[in-house]
């Protein structure tokens, strides 16, 4: 079966096509102003705090930078976190800092995120940058990491 084209008979007008795409717009734009008065109305859900969700990104040293973000963010104490989400390092800062949320608030993810970074480094000092992700189980493979 061919496909219509702009001239075959099974073509919609461009009056349809140009009403379909109105709509799509129309409807687009209704769900970011629900979205955004959603966001608006849940400040007083959460004592007039911003949701903010974090998708955060991996990378080792990006971790690292990472972690003085969300301590800046933190700081504020006007963000709730209502999802976290991460890959490689950004997964275990936001584990790290859903643990300091929910077992001492604010500071105690301030606190967890120095506790867990400075350990990294702490790492890296002694196994040597690639193997501190790893920590003693990278000496289970020969050569890994030899060429710090």
């Amino acid at each position: 079966m061919t496909q219509p084209t702009m001239s075959s008979p099974d073509a919609k007008p461009l009056s349809a096509r140009r009403a379909l795409i109105e709509r799509s717009f129309s409807v687009s734009a209704r769900a970011l102003r629900r979205a955004r008065d959603s966001i608006r109305g849940g400040q007083s859900r959460t004592g007039g705090r911003r949701r903010l969700s974090l998708a955060l990104q991996g990378g080792g040293a990006h971790g690292a930078f990472t972690w003085g973000v969300l301590d800046r963010l933190l700081e504020e104490r006007t963000f709730v976190f209502p999802a976290l989400t991460g890959a490689s390092a950004g997964a275990m800062n936001a584990t790290v800092l859903a643990h300091g949320l929910l077992t001492d608030g604010p500071e105690g993810a301030q606190d967890a995120l120095k506790r867990f970074w400075q350990a990294v480094g702490t790492k890296a000092a002694s196994y040597g940058y690639q193997n501190a992700w790893l920590g003693p189980l990278g000496r289970a493979w020969p050569g890994f990491g030899t060429h710090n």
